[in-house]
This record gives C-alpha cells, structure tokens and sequence, in this order.
C-alpha cells in the first residue's frame, strides 16, 4: 500500500515538474511576430545570438523628439539587462546590451510603447526571444595566425 502511495506522488510530482518546465521554454515567434507587426515594419524576435542588439523599425516616423531620459526606459528586458536604448532618423530603436546576453536563455522584452506617442500607441508589450546554445568555445592560447592568415595550433 505505501509503496502505492509513492508511486502515485512520484507520478504526480514528475507530471507537475515537466509540465512547468515545458511552458516555460517554448516560444511562440509567430504570435510574437504577429503582435510585433501590430507597431513595427521589422522587429529582432525569436532566437538570437547572446551578441545581437534588438532593433525595431517603427512603421511611422516620430513626429515629436523623445528624451534620453525616456528613451533609456523605452525597451527593458527581464531578467534585467544592462543597456543602452538609441534612436536614429525617428525610426530606428536599438537595445544594445553592455555585454552579451547569457547562451541558451529567454528574455522577457519589454516595450514601453506609451512613452513613444501615448495618443498612438494605447498600450505597452510584451514578448520572450531565446538566446541560441554556445557549441564552441574558442581559446586563443596556442593559436598563431601566420602571415597569409592560415592557423597553426601549439600546444602548450
């Protein structure tokens, strides 16, 4: 009877377990797509690389200036990324990290779109990219590059 007992939260605990686990690392990048096409001509979305900016092309120009103060706050990611948010030709927003995003993990970005044109944009969004798994990693220990640009490797 005990061992009953067990089995069935056993059961129970692994089904809960892998059910958490399983929604929490599934993006959906068509809905983030579909959402993003709402607001901008082309957005980063999806699975990036841990060195990638986020861009966003907006489908209208800014008719008004924003300040850095605000533009600063515009695009947050969570877990929180340090970074910096710019704005070229009224157009162009780019999230570029301080240093590059963790391998194989998902960001919840954020998009404080009312701070753009409240009277346009009614509202804010939300939406995850992943960043892809490192496979190498390259050390430059016992790497010569010779004169024409071939690599020999010495060991150490």
């Amino acid at each position: 009877m005990k061992y009953l007992i067990y089995c069935g939260l056993v059961s129970i605990f692994l089904v809960t377990a892998c059910s958490k686990n399983t929604q929490n690392n599934i993006l959906d990048a068509a809905k983030d797509q579909a959402l993003l096409d709402q607001y901008f001509a082309a957005a980063t979305v999806g699975v990036i690389s841990t060195s990638s900016d986020l861009t966003y092309v907006l489908k209208e120009p800014l008719s008004a200036d924003i300040s850095d103060e605000d533009l600063q706050k515009l695009i947050t990611l969570s877990p929180d990324v340090p970074g910096k948010v710019s704005m070229n030709n009224k157009t162009l927003l780019t999230f570029s990290p301080e240093k590059s995003l963790a391998a194989n993990s998902v960001y919840t970005v954020n998009i404080a779109l009312k701070l753009l044109n409240s009277s346009l944009y009614d509202k804010d969004i939300s939406y995850q990219i992943k960043t892809i798994e490192q496979d190498m990693k390259a050390e430059p220990e016992g790497m010569v590059i010779n004169d024409d640009n071939s690599v020999t490797f010495c060991l150490v």
